[in-house]
């Protein structure tokens, strides 16, 4: 047998936590039993007064060519016990032809750490693909409302943005929103410019939350128009929360969160300046707590990161004109962290907390049971998480190319110490741990159409 794990008496099992020790053999889960197995094992972990999850799965990074390779990113992720990376559709090329898919997949496959997934875009320009890229393995199609590149354009109207939803459904994929409303981000940001309210602290206001809540209110009525599944991405009002709410039980609607979103409020940019310009921006207190009541109620299904690398220079630009720096803040070593911080602090339950980053994105992507579960037959993709223990976030001791954390500084409570990736162990000695980087290239692409037609 290749590994054993043994002495945790928190394993988060499918049925619950258990006093159970785990058997992994060719990077499956072969057997859950409370007697001490009597095999040869080529590894034995001591997980006593440890706790064992499911690994933990981010439907959300971006690893943009030039500031974070696919092994850099997935070094990081391994890091953060994450064992499941999907990136967004926007690094370069764009993820909106089969072409560029391929070339994505060729590249991740020589580099990634962990198994990786690639969502594709839906956009205006590439409506006769999406079928393709559906074939090749992609389930889940961006569209971005408010205007971003002209590489990957969102629609311009409700017409266009009714034909993306209705494409998507062919597939019988899962269209992920980017919730801003178009035309209030362009007046924001033109308001703000001439009246020259363009330090960090005035950059919420160039977004508001009215924009997001109107995005997705909308969104809402054309998905049920085209009978289309949606994903909502980086929800960060918690009043957009709560209209999802009424419409959840009648119609697959899913929202995720990200820990900036639940740790800080608008105020972070009068402390950090343009290294928290992320869109859409942090939000008013009264928001935050809302959001808070609509991720403990259920109503948001995960917590991803919204990972982006950047050098300090291209948020440094952004000192005295916060709309030159660039969106994005790194997340992948510091959520599970984070979120385990706020249990500590009684914000959520445990339980919860980790169907929030397994069981949930796994069974949204169509990876349940195969993951997001700890039980036999799965693929042996584990997070052992020292509960206890503390850690203080510095940049310095990160494995992402990025040059700076929002975090910095931040004591955090409880942390992964290993993490496995289909029985193969890529963290140790955590937080934030060492990689074990002769294990470059293990990652498998989870190609969705093939794994749904096995289950």
């Amino acid at each position: 047998m290749d590994l054993l794990i043994k002495n945790s008496n928190l394993v988060y099992t499918s049925e619950g936590f258990k006093s159970v020790n785990i058997v992994v053999e060719d990077g499956k889960i072969r057997k859950l039993t409370a007697q001490k197995p009597n095999e040869a094992f080529d590894r034995i972990i001591d997980a006593s007064k440890k706790i064992v999850v499911p690994g933990i799965i981010d439907l959300h990074v971006h690893f943009y060519e030039g500031r974070e390779t696919w092994f850099s990113g997935t070094s990081a992720a391994a890091g953060g016990g994450i064992t499941t990376v999907f990136e967004q559709p926007f690094s370069d090329p764009p993820t909106i032809y089969p072409e560029a898919l391929d070339l994505k997949i060729r590249r991740a496959k020589k580099e990634a750490l962990i198994d990786f997934g690639l969502h594709g875009g839906a956009t205006p320009i590439n409506l006769e693909y999406i079928k393709q890229l559906a074939l090749k393995g992609v389930k889940t199609f961006k569209i971005f409302l408010p205007e971003i590149s002209p590489d990957f354009p969102g629609p311009s109207d409700d017409n266009e943005f009714l034909d993306l939803l209705h494409i998507v459904k062919k597939t019988n994929g899962l269209a992920l929103i980017h919730a801003e409303n178009r035309t209030a981000v362009e007046v924001g940001l033109e308001k703000a410019i001439t009246a020259k309210k363009i330090a960090p602290k005035d950059f919420p206001k160039s977004r508001p939350p009215m924009a997001e809540i109107e995005a997705v209110s909308r969104s809402i009525l054309l998905a049920a128009l085209a009978d289309c599944p949606i994903y909502f991405v980086h929800l960060s009002t918690g009043t957009a929360g709560q209209i999802i709410s009424t419409i959840k039980k009648t119609q697959p609607v899913y929202a995720e969160t990200c820990p900036q979103y639940l740790i800080y409020d608008e105020s972070v940019f009068e402390e950090k300046g343009p290294y928290a310009r992320v869109i859409p921006p942090m939000r008013p207190k009264a928001e935050v707590a809302k959001l808070w009541d609509c991720l403990r109620l259920g109503i948001i299904d995960t917590i991803a990161t919204d990972h982006c690398a950047y050098p300090k220079f291209e948020k440094e630009r952004g000192r005295y004109n916060i709309f030159l720096a660039n969106n994005g803040i790194p997340g992948l070593e510091t959520s599970l962290p984070l979120m385990l911080t706020q249990v500590h602090h009684n914000r959520l339950e445990l339980e919860h907390l980790i169907k929030l980053m397994t069981e949930n994105p796994a069974k949204i992507m169509g990876l349940y049971p195969r993951k997001g579960c700890i039980q036999v037959g799965s693929d042996a993709d584990l997070t052992i998480i020292d509960f206890n223990k503390k850690s203080r976030i510095t940049i310095d001791n990160l494995h992402t190319k990025s040059e700076f954390t929002l975090y910095e500084g931040l004591t955090v409570h409880g942390v992964p110490e290993i993490t496995i990736s289909r029985g193969t162990v890529v963290m140790e000695n955590g937080y934030p741990g060492e990689i074990l980087t002769k294990n470059r290239g293990h990652g498998n692409f989870l190609n969705i159409s093939e794994i749904l037609k096995d289950l």
